[in-house]
């Protein structure tokens, strides 16, 4: 009776993906790149032309730079297919969006997505980053997603994933994704970011990179026809205006995909035993900006709302929920914390007890972190840079861009500077509003011009250190630029002592640089290469009481001795990015990471 049920077993399933499926795989069609839009009208025609495709999966980087219009304009072309599409965001989608790719949910419906056709489960899950350089990552919501939906899969139906970083050492916690899904029947997992048609092998589970949909250097734009039959998986390009599918890939069904070991949490290294964690909280939701400290405790900030911690225990003593997600950090003043949220609305709640004082809908996605100087609040949304009453909310001045505002600005006596996405960074008069001066990298490209840089502003001079890895100083009554130096190759990470006389720069490899500011130059204080690798967090070097903390891609936190450069210690808490650094004093800081937790760490010797 046990060998008919088993016969019995495996004819279903062999019978549950007995019919042929064919589907059209587009990747990386980056709208808003100078072909983007032509070519992936090529490939909708193209499709609409065949009787034989089912469906059509998109797998990320639907735009070149994140903006919502861009959205709009790439469904609009989907929406032309006489066959249902499936869709995920990539790192273009999210990194330099608007919205933090709230935006990409609200347009398409959704990041992420699950159906079953004649037989195999079809799961599309996405991986940021959000708002930051960085590498991939499976939100930990996310995966709590996955596996709500992955547990009601029997084991014998067979899945394939579709996602858009490779599952490797380009997502942080690649293997906590691999973990979730062992001893699920994987047949294939599908990628793009690479543009190129590739096969790869994820720790025993098959996977294949998809060819961007832009047409680069050739002739014609392409994508794939994935055709499921029951016994394989066969991968044909397809050129546009070309009559032929061009089989290059096979993969076979009859049997398994396992991964070869259990892949552990690296997560918890300790090469300096007297550095502890002295409280952790998981807020279970992405974080994307730095704790801030109040007389009350600890404002943190997620995709959920803002939440104050006990700063002895790390316990919640308050959370205030939104409707949209706060990725930019809090401010705080006078018993007051004032946050915005990709949904627009500006909020100022009491610091005691979380109740809202008042909310203000700023007109757009709100993603910039706020200062407040005396009574006045300074953020930016898409496209203004407003001043706002702090007891009321009333807006005192807007000062109008061509680009959303993502960055902290810095106040420097009457001067407020900034960067926007319309490739400038701005001067203006805190009081008035009115402009001062405009400069700009002469980068036409949005991704490398100063938009997202934290100005440090000194003696006169405003230092930045923008995508383009340059370090810039700029006269800060006139706009002129001082200097620019490609010596250290820095990206968006500058810091700067507590005496204002040192700036801190992060190199995108290996070390960390100090320059003391002498007339229009600087003067090499010390230098240290850390060999940290390849790094691009933007958390930059912040110096508390002679010692230097900072963060970096890969979940490490660092502090040196910030006269000398000297390593004091270095302590990994995740494996994924780790936000600005809030020291407490010279041995105790807080710490929040992509992982949706708060670490205390202090020096026990």
């Amino acid at each position: 009776m046990k060998k008919i049920c088993i016969v019995l077993i495996y004819l279903i399933n062999s019978f549950s993906f007995s019919q042929q499926i064919r589907f059209a795989w587009l990747s990386d069609t980056h709208i808003g790149n100078s072909t983007g839009e032509e070519d992936l009208l090529n490939s909708i025609n193209d499709i609409n032309k065949r009787n034989d495709i089912d469906f059509v999966i998109v797998s990320g980087d639907i735009t070149e730079s994140g903006r919502t219009n861009d959205f709009i304009l790439a469904k609009n072309i989907l929406e032309m297919l006489k066959v249902p599409y499936y869709i995920i965001p990539g790192n273009h989608d999210t990194k330099w969006s608007e919205s933090g790719g709230e935006d990409f949910k609200k347009v398409f419906g959704g990041d992420k997505f699950i159906f079953k056709y004649n037989g195999i489960n079809f799961i599309g899950l996405h991986q940021g980053p959000i708002l930051r350089m960085a590498d991939g990552y499976f939100a930990q919501e996310d995966l709590r997603w996955l596996k709500s939906k992955i547990k009601k899969i029997n084991k014998s139906e067979p899945i394939i994933f579709i996602t858009h970083y490779p599952i490797d050492s380009s997502v942080s916690n690649f293997y906590e994704f691999l973990n979730l899904v062992n001893g699920k029947n994987v047949k294939v997992i599908l990628v793009g970011h690479g543009h190129t048609n590739m096969k790869l092998n994820f720790s025993g589970i098959l996977g294949v990179m998809g060819r961007s949909n832009l047409k680069g250097n050739q002739v014609s734009n392409g994508y794939n026809i994935v055709d499921v039959r029951n016994d394989s998986i066969l991968f044909y390009e397809k050129k546009c205006g070309d009559f032929k599918d061009s089989l290059w890939n096979k993969i076979p069904l009859n049997n398994n995909n396992s991964i070869e070991t259990k892949l552990q949490d690296h997560s918890n290294i300790n090469p300096f035993p007297f550095i502890k964690i002295e409280w952790i909280y998981d807020s279970k939701n992405t974080i994307t900006s730095e704790p801030v400290r109040s007389d009350k405790g600890i404002l943190c900030s997620n995709r959920e709302g803002v939440f104050l911690l006990n700063k002895k225990n790390g316990k919640l003593l308050w959370k205030f929920k939104t409707l949209g997600a706060v990725y930019g950090a809090v401010a705080t003043y006078s018993n007051k914390v004032v946050f915005g949220t990709t949904e627009g609305w500006l909020y100022c709640l009491d610091v005691k007890n979380g109740r809202l004082n008042w909310k203000i809908n700023l007109g757009s996605s709100c993603v910039s972190v706020p200062i407040i100087e005396k009574n006045t609040i300074f953020i930016g949304s898409n496209g203004k840079l407003s001043a706002i009453n702090l007891e009321n909310g009333k807006i005192i001045w807007d000062f109008k861009t061509n680009g959303f505002i993502e960055s902290k600005p810095s106040i420097y006596n009457d001067y407020i500077v900034f960067g926007a996405w319309d490739t400038y960074l701005y001067c203006l008069d805190k009081n008035s509003g009115k402009l001062i001066w405009k400069w700009s990298n002469s980068k036409s490209n949005v991704l490398l011009s100063p938009a997202v840089c934290y100005p440090v502003i000194t003696k006169n001079k405003v230092f930045i250190v923008a995508p383009d890895r340059v370090l810039s100083a700029i006269d800060l009554k006139t706009g002129y630029t001082i200097f620019r130096t490609r010596q250290n190759y820095v990206r968006e990470s500058i810091g700067i002592s507590e005496d204002s006389i040192t700036i801190y720069v992060k190199s995108m490899y290996d070390s960390v640089f100090a320059y003391n500011i002498v007339d229009d130059s600087i003067l090499l204080k010390w230098s240290n290469d850390l060999k940290y690798g390849y790094d691009f967090a933007p958390s930059y070097p912040i110096e508390k009481k002679g010692n230097l903390f900072f963060g970096i891609k890969n979940g490490y936190v660092f502090s040196l001795n910030s006269k000398t450069g000297l390593l004091n210690w270095k302590f990994k808490v995740s494996d994924c990015l780790v936000n600005n650094i809030l020291p407490l004093d010279s041995n105790s800081i807080v710490v929040t990471s992509l992982n949706g937790k708060v670490y205390k760490l202090i020096e026990k010797r």
